[in-house]
């Protein structure tokens, strides 16, 4: 009775909790006077957490949130979105008192309408406001960073905006919360120009961040009006994607009609929790403050405290009148008369707190990359916001709103990212202390950072460096030489300055010196008949570039010639030549010749000739008269070379006449032209012009124009003897056969002449020679051991062959017996090891002895046997053997021993012996199986031995059995079975390799 009270007190108790669960769900004042005033109200309805109804999972708060979706469903009210911990809906009265009664609802309030926030100007932002910084090569553009734009859309069609959507494009990303869907084009402009504003790569209308990548959040519709809830869906898509893309800020220019004087973060749970989820994720969250007139209050999401809330002012560093402010507001940034990307592609110029944010937005990234490029931190809200202000200038807005605001001052703010000075040093090939010889010299310098600009100062005169980024140098030439100091001035991007050492330079260069002039004649010989040549050897200890410069003089006086000037290496160079027409007999010529290398020069060196009218004969260095293939026979060509020279250099001409067997060939008498000192083919004669034993003669003459020399050579045309190619083997033939060789497979002529061949004469053997077959035909019936040796003869010229020997038998491998295939006793004239004298080799299955039969008097055996020892009171071993033989006349019965083992087999020796007319009796494989069935047995005995420790293991078990009763019975099982399983297992084993006993 007791239990039944205290459960009936406890349902009263739960059914009181939860009445007053639905009577705690919190309705805001807006939300009624809505729904009383219009019949329907657009509210937000908040899903009890952790916080509210205790600790809950994620899933359980999803699933009361479908429950909620549910409720809607059921009483016909109009879901708008979802949201990660409430849901949006239109409802009327009615359906709002359903909600009330919810205890999975703990508050509902107005989702309020949102818009953007602007006005239009016709003015243009000031370019100067923006510049492009570079850090350690890197442009600081916001490059990486990815800014999500949540507004209208935005036009990704743009070319200012990169024209595309997607991977790979500016517009990387986004979704349409608006109309649920993964298209954010933008169908009011807005959000296009807010874009611009923060990353456009327009050149003329460039944005803050030209390097930024967008993601497109679309929460307002054409004419520029959404809804909280769609705000809130956006800011949850910002963050939930920020890994996946790199999403570091979140732009806003747009918010509620309703403003407040200080913080809202209890205003709208929903939209606070959002911020706060993507500040947590480390996104700097920017956001307009409104264009409501208000000297007090902003606009929500501003007032949120973790957002940045941007006030407008102009470039005159004064409020826009219609920019809303109070002592929340963060930053006061550009926004009036703004010229921005629109939508269709096109431009335009607004005015607004909405332009101020992108400008805000666009700051935020680029010091996001360029803290993660300097020292790889993340700048947090409370750091970018102290930058902006720290540096920002002042606006004096305190006859309206009280307050001094800090505006955006980008030459200040960039100027203070990087207050370090560069390390700058001389790198190769700059180094201290150079002494060189070389007149120009590179200075190079090098940074750790990009720099703006270098200066050199060389000997106290400073020059601007060429190069750019971390790199920078001088290219400086001298002219003399000498001794210089220098040092480098350097600013980075941010104007940081530095110096670097102070070098030493010192020039000192050596003059070229010259080795050699040398002045001669082309004809080798001082004549006038020759041009004069000049030449020169020089060398530069600096190894620098040299020049040669010429001068003539005839009888010391000098030739009207401009002055030769000739770029010449180390080796010997040919300055200059005065043709034959300018000398004569008795001329006295000097050569004079200076070598400089841009920087020193040496002395004028000089070289004379006196020109005289001295003869050298020409001559034949080398003459070569011969076959073109070398041979001297019929069938080559005939070819004369010779090697000519003049040493005093006069031209020759050549001229050849050809005489056979003393008789002149006229047709083959030539001139020709060679150059000096050549090996030159002068002449040939077509082989169908010789014959053999021709006797040639070619007359060479040489003509310098002041003698004739002559000279003769002789070829006489060889007829050349056959050759043997190949020995001939020796030949053996059987009585009364003859055989035929090709001698032409062992004999050729190179002159391809006909060969006729003959022989020596054999003892009783005829040769008979047609041709180039010989057929040796031997006397009948005859055996005989003799040779032969064949000639083969073209014209004149002979060649032997090698001595063969011929050998004529019935004995073919010289055993001493004949074939008996001619009536000998040998059996195989093949093998001299098979013959009526050799003896039977067993398992070779070869009639060894020719007596008609193979392996006779041959037998085979085979024996096994094992042992084993005992244990417990007695020991000994046994052993067994087979022998089996295989006899061909008899046949015998199939036999089987019993494998029970007695005391003898256990004590001593038994043996067995079986005949078979099975062969395989004899194999391994049953001398194993009896090994095995032996050592069983053996086995057995020696266990019951062990066991009664008596010899007679089967007499012992019987008495087991007598005297023990039960214990002797299973003994005698145990001996009976194993008998019995090797008589089993043998009969099988038998069976299968097929042994009879």
């Amino acid at each position: 009775m007791k239990k039944g009270v205290l459960l009936i007190f406890i349902l009263l108790l739960v059914s009181m909790f939860i009445i007053a669960e639905g009577d705690d769900v919190e309705i805001s004042d807006d939300v009624m006077e809505i729904v009383e005033d219009e019949g329907e109200v657009d509210v937000i309805i908040v899903v009890k957490d952790d916080e509210e109804i205790g600790v809950l999972s994620e899933t359980e708060v999803e699933e009361r949130k479908d429950e909620v979706i549910e409720k809607l469903e059921d009483i016909d009210a109009e879901l708008e979105i979802e949201l990660e911990g409430a849901v949006a809906a239109t409802v009327d009265e009615d359906q709002l008192e359903e909600l009330k009664k919810d205890d999975n609802i703990v508050e509902i309030y107005e989702d309020r309408p949102i818009e953007a926030f602007l006005s239009t100007a016709t003015a243009y932002i000031k370019g100067d406001l923006i510049r492009t910084l570079r850090y350690n090569n890197s442009n600081i553009t916001g490059n990486g960073q990815t800014v999500c734009i949540i507004d209208s859309g935005i036009d990704y069609t743009h070319p200012s905006l990169g024209g595309c959507f997607g991977a790979g494009c500016r517009v990387v990303t986004g979704f349409d919360i608006r109309n649920d869907d993964n298209d954010p084009q933008d169908d009011n402009g807005h959000g296009t120009h807010v874009s611009g504003i923060a990353g456009s790569s327009n050149l003329t209308l460039p944005g803050i961040a030209p390097g930024i990548q967008f993601a497109a959040l679309k929460v307002l519709n054409a004419s520029g009006a959404g809804s909280t809830s769609d705000l809130i869906a956006g800011i949850d898509w910002c963050t939930n994607n920020a890994t996946a893309f790199n999403i570091s800020v979140i732009s806003m220019s747009l918010g509620t009609n309703k403003k407040f004087t200080g913080t809202c973060d209890d205003d709208d749970s929903q939209l606070t929790a959002a911020v706060n989820n993507a500040i947590a994720q480390g996104i700097f969250v920017v956001a307009a403050s409104g264009n409501g007139n208000s000297d007090s209050q902003m606009s929500s999401p501003a007032c949120i405290t973790n957002v940045t809330a941007v006030g407008n002012a102009d470039e005159s560093n004064n409020v826009v009148s219609s920019s809303n402010r109070n002592n929340e507001t963060d930053i006061f940034a550009p926004g009036s008369s703004i010229t921005s990307m629109y939508e269709n592609g096109g431009f335009a110029t607004l005015t607004g707190t909405s332009m101020s944010t992108p400008f805000v937005s666009g700051v935020g990234a680029l010091l996001k990359q360029f803290h993660t490029a300097l020292n790889g931190t993340v700048l947090t809200t409370d750091a970018l916001v102290d930058m902006m202000n720290s540096t920002g200038d002042d606006i004096d807005d305190t006859a309206n709103s009280g307050f001094v605001f800090k505006m955006i001052q980008l030459e200040n703010l960039f100027d203070t990212l990087d207050e370090e000075p560069p390390v700058v040093s001389f790198v190769d090939p700059t180094t201290n202390d150079t002494n060189t010889s070389e007149f120009s010299y590179f200075i190079n310098i090098s940074a750790d950072e990009t720099l703006s600009g270098a200066v050199l100062e060389f000997d106290g005169v400073n020059e601007t460096m060429d190069g750019g980024s971390n790199n920078f140098f001088v290219n400086k030439t001298f002219l003399s030489d000498g001794n210089h100091f220098y040092r480098a001035f350097a600013n980075d991007s941010f104007n940081n300055s530095a110096v670097t050492p102070t070098f030493n330079l010192t020039i000192q260069n050596s003059a070229p010196s010259i080795t050699s002039v040398v002045i001669n004649t082309t004809l080798g010989a001082t004549t006038s008949t020759g041009d004069l040549q000049c030449f020169v050897t020089a060398s530069d200890g600096n190894g620098d570039d040299m020049f040669a410069t010429l001068r003539w003089f005839n009888n010391s006086l000098e030739i009207a010639r401009t002055d030769i000037t000739t770029s010449i290496g180390t080796s010997t160079v040919l300055l200059d030549i005065l043709i034959t027409g300018n000398t004569s007999i008795g001329d006295n010529w000097t050569c004079m010749v200076n070598v400089g290398d841009l920087k020193e020069n040496s002395t004028f060196v000089n070289a004379s000739v006196i020109i005289n009218d001295t003869n050298a004969d020409p001559t034949l260095d080398l003459v070569v008269l011969n076959a073109t293939d070398g041979n001297n026979r019929s069938s080559e060509d005939l070819a004369l070379y010779a090697t000519v020279t003049d040493d005093d250099g006069d031209e020759v001409t050549v001229g050849v006449r050809w005489f056979k067997n003393e008789s002149e060939q006229v047709l083959f008498n030539t001139s020709i032209d060679i150059t000096e000192g050549a090996f030159t083919l002068l002449s040939t004669i077509d082989s169908s012009n010789t014959a053999k034993n021709d006797d040639w003669t070619a007359q060479i003459s040489l003509n310098d124009s002041s003698v004739i020399v002559m000279s003769n050579f002789t070829l006489v045309i060889n007829d050349t003897p056959p050759s043997l190619d190949t020995l001939i083997s020796n030949q053996s033939f059987l009585i009364d056969t003859n055989i035929s060789l090709n001698l032409s497979t062992f004999f050729s002529d190179g002159d391809g002449d006909d060969i006729t061949y003959s022989s020596t004469t054999p003892t009783s053997i005829t040769a008979t020679i047609a041709g180039d077959i010989v057929t040796l035909v031997p006397a009948t019936n005859t055996s005989v051991n003799t040779s032969i040796t064949f000639t083969a003869t073209t014209g004149s010229t002979t060649r032997d062959s090698n001595e063969i020997t011929l050998k004529v038998s019935n004995d073919a491998d010289e055993d001493g017996f004949a074939a008996d295939s001619l009536g000998g006793l040998d059996c195989n004239d093949n093998a001299d090891n098979i013959n009526p004298d050799e003896s039977e080799v067993c398992g070779d299955s070869t009639d060894n002895n020719c007596d008609g039969s193979a392996d006779e008097g041959c037998s085979s055996s085979s024996s096994g046997s094992s042992g084993g020892g005992g244990g417990g009171g007695g020991g000994g071993g046994s052993s067994s053997s087979l022998d089996t033989t295989s006899t061909s006349d008899s046949d015998s019965e199939d036999t089987e021993s019993s494998p029970i083992p007695t005391a003898a087999s256990s004590t001593g020796t038994s043996s067995n012996s079986q005949d078979s007319d099975d062969d395989t009796s004899s194999s391994p494989e049953v001398q194993e199986a009896v090994e095995q069935q032996q050592g069983i047995l053996n086995r057995v005995g020696d266990y019951f031995r062990g066991l009664f420790g008596i010899e007679d293991a089967t007499g012992a078990a019987i008495t087991q059995v007598e005297g023990n009763g039960r214990g002797g019975i299973i003994a005698l099982i145990v001996l009976v079975g194993a008998v019995i399983g090797t008589v089993v297992y043998y009969k099988k084993k038998k069976s299968s390799i097929d042994i009879k006993y």
